[in-house]
């Protein structure tokens, strides 16, 4: 699985007064998805960036406003989730390849991408399978959860 923290649907389908958001299910790119699978991918998400180790927290639909608030977060991550089809074949075959080639060198897979927005703008994304990104990053949670036992302590006191 590729790491793509970014929810399966678009502010403007996250509104309440739609009929998706009425019969539990969300729209989006034509499909329909029930509203418990990409919560359950949120949760799975939650866990695997640390959990009650490191506060981490899916953020429910109804407390955020498009764009400004994570659908999960810890206490150094911010993370948008996507599940679905959501990443490309052309995507998914770079990061195949970047396995390989990381197999070969020792080194670790990335799969740099330049997307073109218009004549004066691109965005560049770094993309890597989850379990590469949790090894890598795992010194974070320790640090997560240093600060976590720390704030604990302090509100044991009543700091």
């Amino acid at each position: 699985m590729a790491l793509c923290l970014l929810a399966s649907v678009s502010a403007a389908r996250r509104k309440k007064d739609s009929i998706a958001w009425m019969v539990g299910s969300v729209v989006y790119g034509g499909k329909t998805m029930d509203r418990s699978t990409w919560k359950n991918w949120e949760r799975w998400w939650r866990e695997k960036l640390g959990g009650d180790k490191v506060n981490a927290k899916r953020i429910p639909v109804t407390g955020r406003h498009s764009g400004d608030v994570p659908d999960i977060e810890t206490i150094k991550f911010a993370g948008e989730v996507k599940a679905g089809s959501v990443v490309s074949s052309r995507t998914l075959k770079a990061v195949d390849q970047a396995r390989k080639a990381a197999n070969a060198t020792g080194k670790i897979p990335i799969v740099c991408q330049t997307h073109k927005v218009n004549k004066n703008k691109a965005v560049h994304l770094v993309t890597m399978e989850a379990d590469i990104f949790l090894d890598i990053t795992k010194h974070i949670r320790k640090e997560e959860m240093r600060i976590k036992r720390s704030l604990d302590s302090s509100k044991e006191l009543g700091i």
